[in-house]
């Protein structure tokens, strides 16, 4: 039996439906998802969409597309990316967000290897202020990396993909295993509540990965 997805209330209903776009090249894909560039026909605007099979993935997972939309719903900061829309059409999801072509932190730090100090105390303040406007809205991260952080035009940090962000009222939830292992704070990996804190551990490896790549 597939699992009842109830989409969250949308805010502003932008747009009706994919027809809308002409979808473009594949930006990116994921565990759960596929990205593509897409442009608005009626405007000429340019989007990225988030494409969420939900009968390709599990009941937990689709749990997770809920609270990665009600999430960014909370999200207004020039270092979170923007959600504008959102809609279902059958069992497919799709989300409509800020576009980023520069792709993720992950690409570029293989790309240019070892990166200046003045560099990484950039992008690492960047990273920070979003989290700290996440903590801000009684939100955590819980799945902070590399791959999970965009770069605009200018090489600006956007944080992305919040399907582990966690308001910090839920109880149950933060204390599931939640992220990368490699990322995970200690309470994270012992199925334990977590806080602000789990974030800040995550932060701290991202630095020591800028600085000694």
């Amino acid at each position: 039996m597939s699992y009842a997805f109830k989409l969250p209330q949308r805010h502003a209903k932008l747009f009706s439906g994919i027809a809308e776009f002409d979808i473009k090249r594949q930006l990116g894909t994921g565990a759960l998802s596929t990205v593509h560039e897409a442009i608005h026909r009626s405007t000429g605007r340019e989007y990225a969409i988030k494409k969420i099979d939900l009968n390709r993935i599990g009941v937990m997972d689709a749990e997770n597309v809920e609270k990665e939309i009600e999430a960014h719903k909370c999200m207004e900061h020039k270092h979170i990316l923007k959600l504008f829309d959102f809609f279902a059409e059958g069992r497919v999801v799709y989300l409509v967000l800020e576009i980023c072509r520069a792709n993720s932190l992950f690409r570029y730090i293989n790309r240019v290897g070892e990166m200046s100090e003045a560099e990484a105390k950039r992008i690492f303040k960047q990273t920070c202020e979003g989290i700290a406007y996440m903590h801000a809205q009684k939100f955590i991260n819980r799945d902070l990396k590399p791959e999970n952080l965009l770069l605009d035009d200018a090489n600006n940090i956007k944080i992305c993909d919040l399907g582990w962000a966690c308001h910090l009222g839920e109880n149950a939830y933060r204390r599931l295993k939640a992220g990368t292992y490699a990322y995970m704070a200690p309470e994270s990996l012992a199925g334990e509540l977590q806080d602000e804190a789990a974030d800040v551990w995550s932060l701290g490896i991202l630095l020591y990965e800028l600085l000694y790549n």
